[in-house]
């Protein structure tokens, strides 16, 4: 594992990790299952969507770091 963070109050924790086998770096979210579950019942309108873009940009920034690298 290289990175955990928990930025503020966001109800998961983000961790950085290095695959043994390759060695590439890939992010993963780790979630309560009360949490999730929360998240996943609430009406499309109560989405933070900026929050929910910044997640993606992140996502996809990971996503082309490891398409570089490979």
């Amino acid at each position: 594992m290289l990175d955990t963070r928990n930025k503020g109050e966001t109800p998961y924790l983000k961790r950085k990790r290095l695959c043994k086998a390759c060695k590439a770096a890939f992010t993963t979210q780790e979630w309560e299952v009360g949490e999730l579950q929360k998240v996943l019942y609430k009406s499309f309108n109560e989405v933070d969507l900026i929050s929910l873009a910044e997640e993606m940009k992140a996502i996809l920034k990971d996503l082309k770091t490891l398409k570089e690298e490979n």
